[in-house]
């Protein structure tokens, strides 16, 4: 999802998991070695899940449970963000 979507010329925020400590790390040196500048960008405990939906993005995509895939949609509604969701 993030090679297509910076492919596409967006700009991508990846917001790291909480829960997996050694995972976000990972994900987070090889977003810094393979992108340049802030084009694609990882955050984790520096924002929460729901001051991130403030920013109003065009498009989310999230791997989430249910809980939080509702909460998405419901702070997304009102700027009729597409959302995309891998439910697990």
């Amino acid at each position: 999802m993030v090679a297509g979507a910076y492919a596409s010329g967006n700009r991508v925020v990846v917001k790291l998991p909480e829960k997996a400590p050694k995972s976000a790390q990972f994900i987070r040196w090889l977003i810094e070695e393979t992108f340049v500048g802030d084009e694609v960008v990882s955050v984790d405990r520096e924002l929460s899940l729901s001051e991130l939906l403030d920013m109003n993005f065009d498009y989310v995509f999230s791997v989430c449970d249910h809980k939080q895939a509702c909460f998405i949609r419901q702070k997304t509604a009102s700027a009729r963000t597409v959302c995309d969701f891998i439910i697990g």
